[in-house]
């Protein structure tokens, strides 16, 4: 689990205060936990019982270029080692890493060829948003388990229907972040990130959840919709046919979650102190 994170999964058009977010099918109601206390700790426990895993699938990722939509369909593969760390590479094109997405504990990063030729990378540390990045990692990792909620005190619990919801606010009234948890199993069918004027910029929907270990699922669906400034959305939606546990050599950690160089990248987008620039070239880490 990634520390504060930025971090790219929803069904669109819902704004704050909309009311229960839209499901694939009818789920039970159950009691939501009594206190947020109680409904924090049992998340931390799921995050404590997650394991590495490999997974592949299918992908869909939509997204706009020059006024004109693309709808890419192609193959997936992800390898997730928490907490912190993931890797995602997309067949593009014939180009088994014409998607590449990841994170580490330092850093985050997607890259997108031959389409856009463009490359976003950054520290964690420097707390900015997603930007112009079209897939936030910060939910791919969350959508792996890795739900992180350290600075308790913003946060509160309420419950709507099947769903306990958790709301991290800035200040008295700023909405930045809800979390909507299924009340009987207690697995997060939704995540929605705020912007400053209170609008969903980026949220994630996770579905069709599979055992991996003990106490431990991963959603066999992922979705992320992200709201762009034009008023487009881009959506990247992941399928999950096979998930399966994995060991990682030391080796093996340093190559699949080190950011890779963006050389051959026509555009290079780096977040230097909360502000996304684009480069002539890569800098240093």
């Amino acid at each position: 689990m990634v520390r504060a994170l930025i971090s790219g999964l929803i069904v669109v058009f819902v704004l704050a205060g909309c009311g229960p977010p839209p499901l694939k099918k009818p789920v039970r109601v159950c009691p939501g936990k009594d206190s947020l206390t109680q409904s924090l700790d049992t998340l931390r426990w799921q995050a404590a019982s997650a394991v590495s895993v490999y997974a592949r699938g299918k992908c869909r990722l939509r997204y706009w270029v020059d006024g004109k939509d693309r709808d890419p369909g192609f193959d997936v593969k992800a390898w997730v080692n928490p907490p912190g760390q993931v890797r995602l590479h997309g067949d593009i094109a014939f180009n088994a890493r014409g998607l590449d997405l990841g994170a580490n504990e330092d850093v985050f990063w997607l890259a997108i060829k031959p389409e856009i030729s463009t490359y976003w990378w950054g520290k964690w540390s420097e707390k900015g948003r997603a930007g112009p990045m079209r897939i936030e990692p910060r939910l791919v990792l969350e959508a792996f388990g890795d739900i992180r909620v350290e600075d308790e005190q913003n946060w509160s619990l309420s419950n709507e229907g099947a769903f306990d919801v958790l709301t991290k606010r800035e200040g008295a009234d700023a909405i930045t972040k809800r979390i909507y948890v299924h009340s009987c199993t207690y697995r997060v069918w939704r995540i929605e990130y705020f912007n400053g004027d209170g609008v969903i910029e980026v949220a994630g929907e996770l579905y069709n959840y599979k055992k991996v270990a003990e106490g431990f699922f991963v959603p066999g669906v992922i979705k992320i919709i992200k709201s762009n400034h034009d008023g487009t959305e881009d959506t990247f939606k992941i399928t999950l046919k096979k998930i399966t546990p994995k060991e990682f050599t030391n080796k093996g950690r340093e190559v699949i979650f080190g950011r890779p160089k963006s050389g051959g990248y026509k555009h290079v987008h780096t977040l230097m102190s909360g502000i996304w620039i684009e480069q002539g070239r890569d800098i240093e880490k």
